[in-house]
């Protein structure tokens, strides 16, 4: 599992849509997971978490939140295997300018 877009430490813009790229892979067959009814991604705001979107990669909108550092989850869950895994980093949410 891991994040490749945005980096660690990043800026997202609230009210815009961003770029989100993760992988993640099956186990024992190694074999890469991309279907978005397994795939998601959160970022946890000061309510709990948010969905932002599903799918290995995509554009999705970033929720209206404070300006602040967050932590994003990308996670996926192997429908043969039952088993579910994620990525997290940080992430920090600033305006949209527009």
């Amino acid at each position: 599992m891991s994040i490749q877009q945005p980096s660690s430490g990043g800026q997202l813009r609230r009210g815009c849509e961003e770029s989100f790229a993760g992988s993640a892979r099956t186990r024992p067959d190694d074999r890469p997971l991309t279907d978005p009814q397994y795939t998601s991604w959160r970022i946890t705001g000061p309510n709990g978490p948010v969905t932002l979107g599903a799918g290995a990669s995509g554009r999705f909108l970033v929720p209206l939140l404070p300006d602040g550092t967050y932590k994003l989850a990308f996670t996926a869950t192997d429908p043969a295997a039952g088993l579910t895994g994620s990525a997290e980093i940080s992430v920090r949410i600033v305006g949209c300018i527009r």
